[in-house]
């Protein structure tokens, strides 16, 4: 397990192109400034990623929140974009028991 972890930064550097272009083509059809396109780009891209990282290492270690709790929205043509309820504990174990997300 700690050899395939040793890949984490090959694996995100190989991503990050596509992850990138992506958000781009995401957000230019989006009518906002360009402060706020530039942080709608930048939640994309995050969130892209750990979504790629989660399924990359599930083998290894179960995906708790991007899979579960963010792709449907995403597969649905949604955007999560917030947070209401208080931080999730450090050692968090996948089940949100008050909150919610603000999907747009």
């Amino acid at each position: 397990m700690w050899e395939r972890m040793q890949e984490w930064n090959p694996v995100v550097e190989e991503l990050r192109p596509s992850i990138d272009s992506l958000a781009d083509s995401l957000t230019v059809k989006v009518p906002l400034s360009e402060e706020l396109k530039l942080r709608v780009k930048q939640s994309l891209q995050w969130d892209f990623l750990f979504l790629c990282m989660e399924a990359e290492y599930s083998d290894i270690v179960e995906p708790i929140f991007y899979i579960k709790h963010l792709e449907p929205w995403y597969a649905a043509g949604r955007f999560p974009c917030g947070w209401d309820g208080p931080g999730f504990p450090s050692r968090w174990d996948g089940v949100i028991r008050h909150g919610q997300l603000f999907v747009f």
